[in-house]
């Protein structure tokens, strides 16, 4: 019974959902110059800002060290500049290139900032296309700031409802009783509001906030299930 509670209940969220109107997903369409119009001494095309952008971008979206470079390299090589050199860090990220001569060299600080998952779907393509053809001057920063821009697709009610939904479907799947159903409902509740509060908190301090709120999920439920255990004992 307590499952077929929980699935109703899913159901009726998923077909609500799903009425919901849906943005048009656009493709990103990064500017291409005119191949007439390119440098002829192979200046890159996309400048030293444009790495920097989408490298910060996908550092901060929590693509691998490897991924990052292996497509800084490939934006740059497209653009015109293979010798570009790119050293990228968990936090940081060094970029420099060869223009008219001269190396310019940029630095970042990254990982600030952390995407949401329709904006690195987003990202992701940005990153695809800038990779298949050379563009013009700040088109790929001014994608990777749009992308940054993009609002959460779904309400703070409906976020807190899905982290609600999903401690209920837990706590079936692990063969809770109703009483313990009700009460992972509510910690969902909890968390999912702290969650919210805390999302622009600094990177370097959310691994405190998941720790501190695991330590109370599991003080309130061991505290609990200890009260419950306990018998009561009446006068004699």
């Amino acid at each position: 019974m307590i499952a077929l509670v929980v699935l109703i209940s899913v159901t009726i969220l998923v077909v609500l959902l799903s009425r919901r109107p849906d943005q048009p997903h656009q493709p990103w369409p990064i500017p291409v110059p005119d191949t007439g119009s390119l440098p002829l001494d192979g200046e890159p095309v996309a400048g030293l800002v444009d790495l920097e952008a989408v490298g910060e971008a996908m550092i901060d979206a929590g693509y691998s060290v490897t991924g990052v470079r292996t497509a800084l390299t490939d934006i740059a090589r497209v653009n015109g500049q293979p010798s570009t050199e790119i050293v990228v860090l968990p936090t940081a990220l060094f970029v420099s290139t060869r223009r008219s001569g001269d190396m310019r060299t940029g630095t970042v600080s990254a990982g600030h900032d952390s995407l949401l998952l329709h904006q690195i779907d987003d990202l992701d393509d940005v990153v695809r296309a800038a990779r298949a053809l050379p563009s013009e001057p700040g088109a790929i920063r001014a994608a990777v700031a749009h992308v940054r821009a993009l609002p959460p697709p779904y309400s703070p009610v409906q976020r807190v409802l899905a982290h609600m939904l999903l401690s209920a479907g837990l706590a079936v799947m692990l063969d809770g009783s109703w009483a313990g159903v009700a009460v992972a409902a509510v910690l969902g509740v909890v968390v999912g509001s702290v969650l919210l509060l805390t999302e622009n908190t600094e990177r370097q301090y959310r691994a405190l906030i998941t720790v501190g709120m695991a330590f109370g999920v599991s003080v309130c439920v061991f505290t609990l299930t200890r009260s419950a255990s306990t018998p009561v004992c009446s006068p004699l």
